[in-house]
């Protein structure tokens, strides 16, 4: 669970119901005097502690800085880290401004969308576990799937893993929302796969749609969202955002939605209160109790409920049975929206896409055709 700002108090409290199958919280390092408690509670429910950096952010113009120690001047990236020096240094103060509150240790780490990138991410990574000495590390890879093209993902995983990584938090960007192609899923998803055979535990990262299907497929051991948001990657779009205003969440620059977890989708607010106000549909959404009383109730905690139950019916499975569950799960999906949009949509609402869904149902289907 990736933390906003002011989500500390809904996740502490979410916490403290020892959620099975939550694996971590992961807290952007300016945040970590503010999200205490949060930390305190991940570290009692015996749930993994992660750091985002923000080191890839650092590299553009827009970011708060406020809270950064390994940050001084203007925009920092991989033009910065010209000397074996500047890394070190870098590194260090990277490394501590994690080591009193995180599990586990995230390396440094910039936008691979090139040879030279990626290759300094991996150094980074090898610096990192000489300055932990054996303690966990965590690397985290944002990239564009065409870098793979050039670099085959197995040699890439194998880098990482000698240079000392145990766990990869991987980005495919862009990547995720409700109109990717089944080629472009599948390829993201054999990438994956390369780093977890490497073997790597994988995360993929930020995809709230393509997340637990890789889980139920194998290629990834986890997927990380937002709280109500955060739920696909395209940094360059990201960056852009933070560009424009300084000011904004420029991450994700959207408002929390509604999770709908019978049509598996999040949507905005107002979309969100006109379905469950729907008498003839608002009991096949599967929402929540709290906002079917109330939807105008906050959607985080009804979102980290459905969220943490989506998962635990899947894990619940024997691995064998995993992808068959996914399949009715998404297949119940695409056939909700359609109903939706069929009969229940508001005039003035776009219809829900279905075009992410049905291209997993293909790659789950050729699975269970292979096997």
């Amino acid at each position: 669970m990736r933390l906003d700002r002011n989500d500390h108090h809904i996740v502490e409290n979410f916490l403290a119901t020892r959620p099975a199958h939550v694996g971590g919280i992961i807290v952007e390092a300016s945040n970590l005097d503010r999200q205490a408690f949060a930390i305190e509670a991940a570290k009692a429910a015996g749930i993994d502690v992660v750091v985002e950096t923000l080191t890839e952010r650092l590299a553009h113009p827009g970011l708060d800085r406020s809270g950064l120690e390994y940050f001084h001047g203007q925009p920092h990236g991989p033009a910065n880290l010209a000397t074996n020096s500047d890394k070190n240094e870098f590194v260090k103060r990277v490394v501590a401004t994690q080591l009193d509150c995180a599990t586990v240790v995230v390396a440094p780490h910039f936008y691979a969308d090139d040879a030279a990138t990626l290759d300094l991410n991996v150094e980074l990574v090898s610096k990192t576990a000489e300055v932990l000495g054996g303690r966990g590390l965590r690397a985290v890879l944002t990239a564009p799937r065409a870098v793979f093209a050039e670099r085959d993902p197995r040699l890439v995983a194998k880098r990482y893993r000698i240079a000392g990584a145990s766990h990869i938090d991987l980005r495919l960007s862009p990547l995720g929302g409700h109109d990717n192609g089944a080629r472009k899923i599948q390829s993201a998803l054999d990438i994956a796969a390369a780093f977890r055979d490497a073997p790597l535990v994988v995360t993929l990262g930020l995809q709230g749609q393509v997340g637990q299907p890789a889980v139920a497929l194998g290629a990834a051991d986890r997927y990380s969202v937002g709280i109500g948001y955060r739920e696909q990657l395209n940094f360059k779009s990201m960056i852009s955002s933070q560009r424009r205003d300084p000011n904004l969440d420029a991450e994700f620059a959207s408002p929390i939605g509604i999770l709908l977890p019978g049509p598996d989708i999040t949507v905005r607010r107002s979309l969100g209160k006109a379905l469950l106000a729907d008498t003839r549909l608002r009991g096949r959404l599967e929402v929540h109790t709290e906002l079917l009383a109330d939807p105008s109730a906050d959607p985080r905690g009804p979102y980290l409920v459905s969220r943490q139950e989506q998962v635990s019916a899947l894990m619940k499975r024997p691995k064998t049975w995993r992808v068959q569950h996914e399949l009715a799960r998404l297949t119940r999906a695409i056939k909700l929206r359609e109903i939706i949009n069929d009969y229940h949509l508001p005039p003035d609402a776009k219809p829900l896409k279905t075009r992410t869904l049905k291209s997993l149902q293909i790659v789950c289907n050729r699975y269970l055709d292979d096997d």
